[in-house]
């Protein structure tokens, strides 16, 4: 970083553009030789720029200072820099870029690239691709620079906490287990996901929400058996940005559980779709090492978009978790036979069912009647603080059969 600075302060920084890039699909079966695919490729961009122009790798980033004072001078050099990557058949690269022009300042800089960067609608797709900032992204850069700040900050002051949507066994409608669910409190006042997930997902701060979320699991976990209440799986989510790191993620997460003393039966991981879009082999790699382990892995809001029918048949998954879209109206003569089909087919495959979502009897009726495992959604809970979850299972141990999981 700091040869980059020296750099930056060295030039007219009005004939320049900042471009920082990033390497599509950087997948985890590659960080053995990361060193040396970071060196190939180093030396591949900067085969294309001038004596003028310079290349700088910080971590896994590549920042190129580009001599452009036009967005065309831009793209007919990452036409050429595509080019050259493509014939050794690299991956594609996603770009931001920000002009200098505007007299800022380095680090400045390049938060406006990667402002750019990540909110460049096709970097997750397999083609290379590149978004520049504007000045009309000033206010949107802004709140982003905010929510950099306030979130660390939040972790810190304990401000984040995990809610439990419970899931009910449809035939004896006892809780069986529930879902772990990032909340966020200021003032004694919920901010709603959608305001600050987008910002934790920008600057992969929601990595390390992800094993938050993962610790206050095990927690709550190693505090129903100190008091002796059911023991029940909880699951938790697992985000794009914790896959691509998916080394990192995984020896993490062993330690915290390891810590807690808690049975690898009773974390459940929970995949988004966009993962499940990730390259075969990396993924399978790192399902297998969950399911080493002794965890159950659950393919959450299947039927919502992308996951497709060839995914059970190619991936280790033991949970699949039909998205509320089936059930949000109700369930028409065409959705019950889709259901019926879609429920007889993954019982067939031996596959451990979820419906999430559910908000009216009619629902649970014919979830029952066909025989789903487990029924998430409003009707019968909506989530709930570790303290009312704590309160109900206890209120369910002073009422349970000799069947109920107890420690």
């Amino acid at each position: 970083m700091q040869q980059a600075k020296l750099f930056y302060d060295s030039v007219d920084n009005h004939a320049y553009a900042l471009l920082i890039i990033q390497p599509k699909r950087f997948s985890p079966m590659l960080w053995k030789c990361r060193k040396e695919v970071i060196a190939k490729m180093t030396l591949l961009l900067s085969s294309c720029l001038s004596k003028e122009e310079r290349i700088f790798v910080i971590e896994d980033e590549f920042h190129v200072f580009l001599r452009a004072t036009h967005p065309l001078d831009i793209m007919n050099w990452i036409a050429i820099a595509d080019d050259t990557i493509e014939q050794y058949q690299f991956f594609h690269i996603a770009i931001g870029i920000c002009f200098l022009r505007d007299s800022i300042d380095y680090e400045t800089a390049v938060r406006q690239a990667r402002f750019a960067l990540h909110h460049n609608n096709e970097r997750f797709l397999y083609t290379t691709s590149y978004e520049f900032f504007h000045k009309q992204d000033i206010q949107q850069y802004l709140a982003s620079e905010t929510w950099e700040r306030y979130l660390p900050q939040a972790l810190k002051n304990g401000q984040f906490q995990i809610y439990l949507q419970p899931k009910v066994d449809t035939q004896t409608k006892q809780i069986k287990g529930a879902e772990a669910l990032l909340r966020l409190v200021q003032d004694a006042q919920e901010i709603p996901l959608s305001d600050f997930l987008p910002y934790a997902n920008q600057n992969a701060f929601i990595r390390i929400l992800d094993l938050f979320v993962l610790e206050q699991s095990c927690r709550l976990l190693q505090y129903c058996i100190d008091h002796h209440l059911p023991l029940l799986p909880i699951s938790v989510n697992i985000s794009f940005h914790s896959f691509q790191d998916g080394a990192y993620y995984l020896e993490e997460s062993k330690k915290i559980i390891q810590q807690f003393q808690i049975p690898s039966t009773y974390i459940e991981f929970e995949l988004s779709e966009d993962i499940t879009l990730s390259s075969s082999h990396s993924l399978f790699s790192f399902l297998n090492q969950l399911q080493t382990a002794g965890h159950r892995i659950a393919l959450d809001d299947f039927g919502s978009g992308y996951a497709s029918l060839a995914i059970l048949s190619e991936l280790p998954i033991d949970i699949i978790k039909l998205d509320q879209s089936f059930f949000r109206k109700g369930c028409s003569n065409k959705q019950r036979i889709v259901l019926q089909h879609l429920i007889s087919l993954l019982k067939e495959l031996h596959y451990h069912i979820v419906a999430e979502g559910v908000e009216t009897k009619a629902v649970v009726d014919f979830l029952t009647e066909w025989k789903v495992d487990m029924i998430q959604g409003f009707y019968f809970y909506q989530p709930l603080s570790t303290h009312d979850y704590l309160n109900l299972l206890s209120h369910q141990n002073t009422n349970s059969t000799n069947d109920d999981p107890m420690i």
